[in-house]
């Protein structure tokens, strides 16, 4: 009786290896599909990680192409700005062309005019007046005033001469 015992016990025994065997070709393939699992959610955590950077990246871009078109605008407006004042400008001197017109009759001055002209600013000059003051009191150029000093060169105008550079000096420095 204890033969059948024995190897009754044995055939369990046998029964119970292939039982755990299977079991644990079942744990291993669950392993292998654990793993699988696991090397996909690292390469899913990978891509969210960069979609989460190029979306960092994406917003920092749009930050900085909104202070370039905000900066833009006020460039804009300050061209603007300055056109305005230079059309403003524009048609002062057009209303003061206009007026110079009207008052000569729209005639070209002559040598006579020229030199009363030419007198005229060598006495502001000699009274005290600046280049500047001179010309816009004449409603002349800077340039002509700054020449027409020069030209003096009589001995009688040489402290004239000298006041003349003077204020040259004084505009150039300016």
């Amino acid at each position: 009786m204890q033969i059948i015992e024995t190897n009754h016990l044995i055939s369990i025994l046998i029964a119970i290896d292939i039982v755990f065997f299977v079991f644990l070709i079942l744990f291993f393939k669950r392993l292998t599909h654990i793993r699988k699992n696991t090397l996909l959610l690292d390469e899913i955590e990978t891509f969210e990680a960069l979609i989460r950077d190029s979306g960092d990246t994406a917003g920092q871009f749009n930050r900085q192409l909104q202070k370039k078109v905000a900066f833009i605008k006020k460039l804009n407006q300050k061209l603007d700005k300055r056109i305005n004042s230079l059309n403003l400008l524009l048609n002062r001197s057009n209303i003061v062309l206009s007026e110079y017109a009207k008052r000569t009759d729209g005639l070209v001055p002559n040598d006579t005019d020229k030199n009363a002209r030419r007198k005229e600013i060598l006495k502001l000059a000699q009274n005290g007046h600046q280049v500047e003051a001179i010309a816009t009191k004449l409603s002349i150029p800077r340039g002509e005033v700054m020449l027409t000093l020069n030209m003096v060169g009589s001995d009688s105008a040489k402290p004239l001469n000298t006041l003349a550079r003077q204020m040259v000096l004084e505009v150039d420095a300016n």
